[in-house]
C-alpha cells in the first residue's frame, strides 16, 4: 500500500501539466458557455429567458415546493453522482482518458451558460443570483470535477502507454490508491449535495426579493 501511493504521488510529481490542462478544460467549458449566450439568435435566447422568468416567478410564488431539500438532494445526488461514476469507470480503461475531458468541458459549459443567461436577463441582479444559486454548492462540485478528472485521466494514460504489459486494471499497482482518491471526490460531492439542498436555498430566497 505504501508503495502503491508512493508511486502514483510520483506519477503526479512527474505529471503536473495534466491538472493545469484539467482546469484549462473546464474553464474553456465555462468561457464557451457565457459566449454562446452571446451568439444564440433572438429567438432562443428570448424563449430561454422567458423560462427562465417564469422560473423565478414560480419561485416566488411557490418556494417551499421548488425548492424542497429533499427533492433537491435527491436530483444533486442523481445529477452529479452519475456524472462522477461515469468518470471513475473512464479511468479504468486505457482509452478513457478521450472523453473524461469532454465530459469535463460540458460541465464547465453548462455552467457558463446558466450564468451568462441569467447575468444576460437580469444584468447586476443576475449575477447576484447566480453567486447565490450557483457559487455555494459548486465549491464543493467544481473541484470534485476537477480532481475526479485528474485522477481519471491520468490513471487511464497512464494504462494506454503501459498497454503492452497486459495487466489486469484490478491488479495494476495503483488501483487501489486511485479508487481511494475517486472515493474522497464522491465525498466532497456528498457534501456538495448537502449544501445543494439545505443552504444554496437559503440564499437563493434572499436574493429572491431583488430581481
Amino acid at each position: 500500500m505504501k508503495q502503491d501511493y508512493k508511486g502514483i504521488l510520483a506519477y503526479f510529481r512527474k505529471n503536473p501539466g495534466i491538472f493545469i490542462f484539467v482546469v484549462l478544460v473546464i474553464l474553456a467549458g465555462a468561457v464557451c458557455g457565457v459566449l454562446l449566450v452571446r451568439f444564440l439568435d433572438e429567438g432562443p435566447l428570448t424563449e430561454v429567458t422567458s423560462a427562465l422568468h417564469s422560473f423565478f416567478n414560480d419561485l416566488k410564488e411557490e418556494e417551499r415546493d421548488l425548492l424542497a431539500a429533499p427533492e433537491l438532494l435527491r436530483a444533486s445526488y442523481y445529477k452529479n453522482g452519475v456524472m462522477l461514476l461515469l468518470i471513475w469507470i473512464l479511468g479504468l480503461y486505457s482509452a478513457g482518458f478521450t472523453l473524461v475531458l469532454p465530459i469535463l468541458f460540458l460541465k464547465g459549459l453548462s455552467l457558463g451558460f446558466t450564468a451568462g443567461v441569467v447575468i444576460y436577463r437580469y444584468s447586476f441582479k443576475g449575477a447576484l443570483f447566480c453567486l447565490a444559486a450557483l457559487l455555494p454548492h459548486n465549491l464543493f462540485f467544481v473541484p470534485a470535477y476537477i480532481l475526479a478528472a485528474v485522477f481519471a485521466f491520468a490513471y487511464s494514460f497512464y494504462l494506454f502507454k503501459n498497454r503492452c504489459q497486459r495487466v489486469s486494471i484490478f491488479e495494476h499497482p495503483f488501483i487501489r490508491q486511485y479508487c481511494l482518491y475517486m472515493a474522497a471526490v464522491l465525498v466532497a460531492a456528498v457534501m456538495g449535495g448537502l449544501v445543494e439542498a439545505y443552504i444554496t436555498p437559503v440564499f437563493i430566497r434572499l436574493v429572491l426579493p431583488v430581481l
